[in-house]
């Protein structure tokens, strides 16, 4: 358990939220944590207000949804059994103009698509 957690309102600093920092809860996984519990348990998804930058939350749910309903149904899901998906790992880096997102992608993770290779 975080120190920093539900029970004990993320140790919110108040002093700190007033003048410095918009959460005041000290520590990034925390002010998740802290975002995610504010939720609350069930959120009626009816009243949301998604744009179109939200497309990928659209889909996600969309996939979670399908799954759900397809396990209900005995259909185990696929996902577990693509490995090779799961090879990609995330990264970021400075590079000049001048070259393709392609060319960046090599030159730093060895492949243009970012997926570990071999």
């Amino acid at each position: 358990m975080p120190l920093r957690n539900r029970s004990n309102d993320y140790l919110i600093d108040r002093e700190e939220q007033k003048h410095r920092s918009f959460t005041g809860v000290r520590g990034i996984a925390e002010q998740d944590a802290l975002a995610q519990d504010s939720q609350g348990l069930i959120v009626d998804r009816t009243r949301e207000h998604l744009t179109p930058s939200d497309v990928a939350v659209v889909r996600f749910r969309r996939t979670m949804l399908e799954a759900a309903r397809a396990l209900g149904q005995g259909v185990e899901p696929e996902a577990p059994r693509r490995v090779a998906g799961y090879r990609v790992r995330g990264g970021g880096a400075l590079a000049p103009a001048r070259l393709s997102l392609e060319e960046v992608m090599r030159q730093r993770f060895g492949s243009a698509t970012g997926k570990v290779e071999g």
